[in-house]
């Protein structure tokens, strides 16, 4: 008997509800959150077609293993303050709502904070992080479910991994910059093929990663 489907709900539809929730989730306890309807949204999302499309489309794919499956949550707990996280054995994707909310707040943070600090130029790597979740902060939230899954799948699958001059590979220190551009070039490719049109040129995205591959001080920064 195939899984009940409680009612239609899109991406933008569920986000809207994330957004009204989370704020008072955040700043509440444990037992005031309660009430505030994150089970039923739960149950909602995860009885509609939404985790199955995304596990389709940004899952499967990546895994060779299995059919995976996508499922959200909200763990106070085990999630360690991750937006997502993989269980191998069950081929199975959780992201957290609440998490997930904090995961946007970054990304729109991210024009502030390179404004606030005068200093921020001189860590390269976090200011080409806060440079690019700027520049791809532009692209409509639902599109984060997306990029944060195959985000998850960058980590899972070693992508963010550099060679080291022996030949080798070790875990890089900037594995978010890279997962994070990993993804969204992923994404940018499914986009070109669902939707016959470029991202960057719909959102007005511009970002030459080949321009921040290194700190190159004596000719400025991209």
């Amino acid at each position: 008997m195939g899984k009940k489907k409680i009612k239609a709900i899109t991406l933008v539809g569920f986000w809207k509800k994330i957004n009204k929730i989370a704020p008072s989730y955040v700043n509440s306890s444990q037992s005031e959150a309660d009430d505030l309807g994150i089970s039923t949204l739960l149950e909602e999302i995860n009885n509609s077609n939404i985790p199955e499309s995304i596990a389709q489309n940004f899952l499967t794919p990546y895994l060779y293993k299995q059919k995976g499956n996508v499922v959200f949550i909200r763990d106070d707990v085990g999630n360690n303050g991750k937006v997502s996280k993989y269980d191998e054995e069950t081929c199975t994707m959780y992201i957290d709502i609440i998490e997930f909310y904090k995961y946007i707040a970054m990304f729109n943070a991210a024009a502030a904070e390179l404004e606030g600090n005068l200093d921020i130029k001189d860590d390269f790597n976090n200011y080409r992080q806060l440079s690019f979740m700027k520049a791809i902060s532009k692209l409509p939230v639902p599109y984060f479910f997306y990029i944060t899954t195959l985000q998850r799948i960058a980590v899972v699958n070693d992508v963010v991994s550099v060679e080291n001059k022996e030949g080798g590979y070790i875990k890089s220190n900037v594995s978010f910059y890279l997962s994070t551009l990993w993804a969204f070039k992923e994404f940018e490719r499914f986009y070109l093929t669902a939707q016959h049109r470029n991202v960057r040129a719909d959102f007005g995205i511009i970002w030459h990663e080949g321009q921040w591959v290194q700190d190159t001080r004596t000719r400025g920064y991209a």
